[in-house]
């Protein structure tokens, strides 16, 4: 059975304060307890820290389900239309995360994410900032 209340308390949302704001705070309560609780939170923090990456040039979508993500490469977004070969550009991106201390997947052009259910608010920024930096470095390889 899932529960979802809403708070203004920040302090219950620990990590993720600085992601959810206070007006839509969201208190998952599972039959799992307090784990089920964190990764629930985990899968949120790493949603909204994800979330600004749509507004980067190369990205089409951001979608996410708890801790796995995927960011769509597109090349008009107007579209969406995707590259042509489909899967070289996922494969500069992803070299780029890698040479960054990130493991990324590239599944055609869709870089797939899914840390571990032990990494901390810190961890996700980490992840955030390395996953832009590669799209960053991708979008300047394609001169875009």
């Amino acid at each position: 059975l899932l529960q979802v209340q809403q708070s203004s308390s920040l302090h219950q949302a620990g990590a993720c304060h600085r992601v959810v704001a206070p007006q839509t705070f969201l208190l998952i309560r599972t039959e799992a307890g307090f784990r089920g609780q964190a990764r629930a939170w985990k899968g949120l923090c790493l949603a909204a820290a994800l979330a600004p990456l749509a507004d980067h040039p190369l990205v089409g979508e951001v979608r996410s389900f708890g801790m796995l993500a995927a960011i769509e490469l597109v090349k008009d977004k107007a579209g969406p239309v995707l590259f042509d070969p489909v899967g070289d550009v996922g494969v500069i991106c992803r070299d780029h995360a890698i040479a960054g201390g990130m493991m990324m997947r590239a599944v055609r052009d869709g870089m797939i994410m899914s840390p571990p259910l032990t990494f901390g608010r810190a961890d996700i920024d980490e992840a955030v900032r390395i996953a832009t930096m590669a799209l960053d470095k991708t979008a300047a390889d394609l001169r875009i």
